[in-house]
C-alpha cells in the first residue's frame, strides 16, 4: 500500500533539530541585546560630541558674523557722511565731486572654521561564537545524516529494484 513506516526516528530528529535551532537563536538574541547595551553608551557620546562640536563652531561664528556686520555698518554710515557735503553741493548746484566714494574692504578671519571633527568611540564587540555541541546533539546530527543518506540511497534506486527481490524480480 503506501510507503508510510511507523518508524519515526526522522520526525524525532527534525523536532530534535528544531529545538536546537531556536535555542541558538534565543541565545544570538541574547548575544545581539549586548552588543546594542556595549554601543548605547558609544554612541550617546559621539552624539554628544558632535552637539559640542557644532556649539564651539558655532560660538566661534558668532563673534565674526558680529565683527563682519560691525564693520559693514560702520562704513556705511562714513560713505553717507562723506557724501552729506555733495549731496549739499549738488542742492545748491555746486560742482560734486564723487571721488571720496570708496569701496570698503571687510576683514573676515576664517580660520576659525578649520576644525576637527570629535573623535568618536567605537566599542569592540564580542562575537558571537556558538557552544560546541553536547554529546547528545553530536548523536542527533549523526542520526540526521544517516538518515538524510539512507534516503538519498532510497530515492536513487529505480522502484523495480527496491522491491524486485520481494515481488519477483524486476517489472
Amino acid at each position: 500500500m503506501g510507503g508510510q513506516s511507523s518508524d519515526k526516528s526522522a520526525q524525532r530528529a527534525q523536532i530534535s533539530a528544531n529545538a536546537e535551532t531556536l535555542a541558538m537563536i534565543e541565545q544570538a538574541r541574547g548575544q545581539s541585546r549586548q552588543d546594542v547595551q556595549q554601543l548605547f553608551g558609544a554612541a550617546q557620546q559621539n552624539l554628544l560630541a558632535g552637539q559640542q562640536a557644532g556649539l564651539d563652531l558655532r560660538g566661534q561664528v558668532i563673534p565674526q558674523q558680529l565683527e563682519t556686520f560691525q564693520q559693514g555698518n560702520i562704513a556705511a554710515q562714513q560713505q553717507l557722511l562723506g557724501g552729506l557735503p555733495q549731496v549739499q553741493n549738488a542742492l545748491l548746484g555746486l560742482p560734486t565731486d564723487l571721488t571720496g566714494f570708496q569701496p570698503t574692504r571687510i576683514n573676515f578671519d576664517p580660520s576659525f572654521a578649520q576644525q576637527q571633527l570629535p573623535q568618536f568611540q567605537s566599542p569592540e564587540l564580542t562575537t558571537f561564537v556558538p557552544p560546541p555541541p553536547t554529546p547528545e546533539e553530536l548523536a542527533i546530527q549523526e542520526a540526521q545524516a544517516q538518515a538524510q543518506a539512507a534516503q538519498a540511497r532510497v530515492q536513487s534506486q529505480p522502484s523495480g529494484q527496491i522491491f524486485g527481490g520481494l515481488f519477483g524480480g524486476n517489472r
